[in-house]
Parts: C-alpha cells; structure tokens; sequence
C-alpha cells in the first residue's frame, strides 16, 4: 500500500493560482454593451439608439415591473419590446430578467419596510402579497401537493358494490302508468 503524503498550503495555493486567474484578471462585469455583443465605440449610430432605448426602457421597467406601461413612458411600443425579446437584441433577455429581479427586490424592500414599521393603514398587505406571488412564483408561491393514498378508488369500488347488490332487489319493482301519460 502506497501512502499519499500531504501536500503543504504552500503547494495547495501555488496549484491554485495556477488554475484559476487572480481576481485582478477577471474583468467585473458592469452591464456595458460590450459585455452584450455591442462594440459600442465602434457601433453604428443605429445600433447605438437601439441600445440606448432598451436601457431607457429598462429604467423604467425597473421601476414598475409592467412592460407595457414601461415601453409607452419612453416612447416605444410592446411590439418593439417583444422584437428585442424574440431576437435577443444585445442581451435583451438577460438584462430583461436582471431589470425584472430589480423590481422584485423593490417588492420585498417593501414588505421589509413594513415588518420594520407595523403601524399604519395594513389594508393593502394581502394586496402586496398576491403581487409577490405574481411576480415571484417560484419563491412565494404556496406549494400544494395532493397525496393519493388510494381512499378514493376504494370508496368507489364501495359505492359500486353496494349498487350491484340492490339491482337484483330493485329489477322487479316498477309501476306501470296508465295509458296517455
């Protein structure tokens, strides 16, 4: 049997700097276009409007979480938004999706606040609930999960016995009505 000796820390972080980049080499990611496929220095003036109408759309959408209330503060239509989204115009989706989780943490900011801060009018808290269920369903969204343990079908096999053994009993009772009703 061959037994593995240690390694010393002193290895372990010399392998490691090896495999992975020191964290200065790694550029931190900043949500510039050029980080979506838009040389914007070099881009057309085209596509540089582009660019800049979907970040002002974001803006707002950060701010209110519809789309189309979003699209029309800034002067586009939804039919624009769902091209950017079917094209993935310069990332769209995922700064979509990054804008939209904005929103939802405005959301929860809001239930923080009023945990914080009991007093008050709380008419409108089941309101905001159902809103955080809406926009948040994979993280509120109660999860019900129906159990068959099989009761069901043997009260149903039941039923039908009870009603196969009155047939034999109920065959010979019926009432003839007079004739013309």
């Amino acid at each position: 049997m061959v037994k593995k000796k240690r390694q010393t820390p002193e290895q372990v972080a010399a392998i490691s700097d090896a495999l992975v980049p020191a964290a200065e080499q790694i550029p931190e990611p900043i949500g510039a276009p050029e980080e979506f496929g838009l040389p914007y220095s070099s881009a057309t003036p085209e596509k540089a409007r582009v660019w800049d109408r979907q970040e002002l759309f974001l803006a707002q959408f950060r701010g209110c979480g519809k789309i189309g209330k979003a699209a029309k503060s800034v002067g586009l239509t939804r039919w624009a938004v769902d091209k950017w989204q079917s094209l993935d115009v310069y990332g769209f989706n995922g700064r979509m999706k990054a804008a939209h989780a904005d929103y939802c943490e405005t959301i929860e900011q809001m239930i923080d606040d009023r945990l914080e801060n009991p007093q008050g009018n709380r008419g409108s808290d089941p309101l905001l609930m159902f809103k955080t269920k809406a926009e948040m369903p994979e993280k509120y969204r109660e999860d019900v999960k129906i159990i068959d343990s099989g009761l069901g079908l043997k009260l149903l096999a039941k039923i039908n016995d009870v009603v196969r053994a009155s047939l034999p009993a109920l065959e010979g009772e019926h009432t003839e009505l007079p004739d013309g009703s």
